[in-house]
C-alpha cells in the first residue's frame, strides 16, 4: 500500500513538473523561432543618434505596433512553408533597410552596410506594410487580410496608401464574408468574461498551432504584441510575449494577474525589472477599485484588452498518392475519349 501511495505520489509530481514547461507554437523555442520586428523610434541608441540616421529616408515609427505584431506571425508563418510555395513576390526574411539609405546619401554608396539593430530587427515584411500604408493605427486582422487578400477592410481602422499592393495569397481565396473570415478571428475581452474564459482562450490560440497576438489598452492607448507561448504553474499563468516597444530583441515573460472586476493585467515576474509600468488604481474606465480576492491593491503592468489568432492553413505540394491518381484519372477520361 505504501509503495503505491510513493507511486503516486512520484506520477502527480512528474504531471505538475510536465504542466510547469512553457509550450510554444510549432517551431518556437525559448531561444529559436520567434522573432521581435522593432519601432525604430523606440530603439535604444547609444549616447547620439549615429550620424548616418536620417529621419526624411527613416521616418520614426510610432504607431504601427500593430504591423510589426503582424509581421512577425506572418514571417512566422511563411518559415514553415515550403520555399517553392512562397510566391516570388512575397516579401521574406529579415529587411535589407539599409539599401534605400545608401543609394539616396552619396557618400555611402557601396560602403559596407553598417550592422545596427536599427536595420537587422526589422522584417522584409513590415517593411512593406509601411511603404504602402501611412503611420496611423490599426489592427492585425488589417494586415493579415492586406498581405494574403489585398486591399482594406473598412470595418477596421488604417490608411492604405497604395490600393494596388498586397495580396500576395490572393489565389487562395481566403475573403471575409460579412465579419467571417478564414484568415482570423479575434475575443474581446470585457468584465463579462472570467478568468477561466480568458485563460482557456489564450491557451487554445496556442494549442492549435495559430500566430496569437494581443490588443493591450493603457491610459494613453492601445499597444499590440505577439504571443508566442504560455506557461501554467499551479494557480499562476503566464503569456511569452515581443514586444516592438521594449527598445530590446528579446522574448519576455509576462504574469497575467485577475481583478476581481475580471479584467486582465500583464505584470512582470518576480525579480524582473517591469517592461509596462503603468499604475492601476481603478480600472481603465475608472469606474472600480482593483481588489483580488477581496483586498484593494495597486497594479504595476498593462490591460490585456482583446487576443487575435492568425489561422492560415499550411501550403503544401499533392501528395503522390494523390497526383498518381489524379494523373490516372487523366488517362482514363483520355482513352474514354479516343473510343
Amino acid at each position: 500500500m505504501k509503495l503505491t501511495c510513493k507511486f503516486l505520489f512520484i506520477l502527480s509530481t512528474l504531471a505538475m513538473t510536465a504542466q510547469a514547461e512553457p509550450v510554444f507554437v510549432d517551431g518556437v523555442s525559448m531561444e529559436t523561432g520567434w522573432y521581435d520586428c522593432n519601432k525604430k523610434q523606440k530603439w535604444s541608441w547609444q549616447a547620439f543618434p549615429p550620424s548616418y540616421y536620417n529621419k526624411e529616408v527613416f521616418p520614426d515609427d510610432l504607431s504601427m505596433c500593430w504591423a510589426h505584431a503582424a509581421s512577425n506571425v506572418l514571417q512566422w508563418w511563411q518559415d514553415a512553408q515550403a520555399p517553392s510555395l512562397i510566391p516570388a513576390t512575397a516579401p521574406n526574411g529579415k529587411s535589407d533597410t539599409a539599401v534605400s539609405f545608401y543609394a539616396t546619401v552619396p557618400d555611402k554608396v557601396g560602403s559596407q552596410r553598417i550592422d545596427d539593430p536599427l536595420y537587422v530587427q526589422q522584417l522584409a515584411i513590415y517593411k512593406d506594410i509601411a511603404k504602402n500604408w501611412e503611420n496611423t493605427g490599426g489592427k492585425v486582422m488589417q494586415a493579415y487580410n492586406w498581405y494574403f487578400n489585398g486591399g482594406k477592410l473598412d470595418t477596421i481602422e488604417g490608411t492604405l496608401k497604395n490600393p494596388n499592393s498586397g495580396g500576395y495569397y490572393a489565389d487562395l481565396g481566403l475573403v471575409m464574408t460579412g465579419n467571417t473570415s478564414p484568415l482570423f478571428t479575434s475575443f474581446t475581452f470585457n468584465d463579462s468574461f472570467t478568468r477561466a474564459e480568458i485563460i482557456d482562450t489564450l491557451v487554445r490560440f496556442i494549442d492549435n498551432n495559430y500566430g496569437t497576438t494581443l490588443s493591450l489598452a493603457s491610459k494613453e492607448g492601445g499597444h499590440a504584441v505577439t504571443m508566442w507561448g504560455y506557461e501554467q504553474v499551479g494557480e499562476d499563468f503566464f503569456v511569452y510575449l515581443t514586444d516592438s516597444d521594449d527598445a530590446q530583441h528579446a522574448l519576455i515573460k509576462q504574469k497575467v494577474v485577475f481583478s476581481d472586476t475580471k479584467w486582465a493585467y500583464l505584470t512582470a515576474c518576480d525579480g524582473d525589472t517591469p517592461v509596462y509600468t503603468e499604475q492601476w488604481v481603478t480600472d481603465l474606465y475608472g469606474y472600480a477599485n482593483i481588489t483580488i480576492n477581496g483586498v484593494e491593491q495597486e497594479i504595476q503592468g498593462i490591460m490585456l484588452s482583446e487576443a487575435q489568432a492568425f489561422m492560415a492553413p499550411r501550403l503544401s505540394i499533392p501528395e503522390p498518392a494523390s497526383a498518381t491518381l489524379s494523373l490516372l484519372a487523366l488517362c482514363g477520361l483520355a482513352a474514354r475519349r479516343r473510343r
